[in-house]
């Protein structure tokens, strides 16, 4: 082969690369995306200590989300449906992110009181347009292990 023919099948080889790369990420770009992590929180509003869960929810995608629902999701496919007090640092649910914005929903202690969530997998997020993500699940794990722990040393 000379040269002419190496460079020729080289530029055919990237341009064949650069395609399917393309065509990834146009397909990836229409995709609802979030990221969601699960972390415990310790506030004082009014001058009283207040322990819980706090959810995580970023927009990953490319356009506005408007985040409808947030709920941790059981193996069986169960939802533990919180009472989301009002509490000064969680976001009003439904809420609009725009790209790359981030909000944080905070369940008090005695939401969950006398829940096992180590039965609870993930976290569902529930967008306007009907996406359902599932997600959060090893920050769930983490959470609900260290919870489990935190009872045991204080009884």
């Amino acid at each position: 082969m000379t040269l002419m023919q190496w460079s020729l099948n080289a530029a055919g080889v990237l341009g064949f690369v650069l395609g399917v790369i393309n065509t990834f990420r146009l397909f990836r770009k229409d995709r609802v995306r979030v990221r969601v992590r699960v972390s415990g929180f310790v506030a004082f509003p009014l001058g009283t200590l207040v322990e819980g869960m706090s959810v995580e929810v970023v927009n990953l995608s490319e356009f506005p989300v408007t985040v409808t629902d947030v709920n941790p999701l059981k193996r069986d496919g169960q939802q533990l449906f919180f009472l989301r007090l009002p509490l000064p640092m969680s976001d009003p649910l439904p809420r609009r992110l725009e790209p790359r914005d981030r909000m944080t929903i905070c369940f008090p202690e005695p939401v969950f009181e006398g829940v096992d969530l180590s039965d609870y997998y993930c976290i569902r997020v529930e967008t306007a347009c009907g996406a359902v993500i599932k997600a959060g699940r090893k920050n769930m794990r983490q959470f609900a292990s260290s919870r489990e722990k935190q009872e045991s040393t204080s009884k």
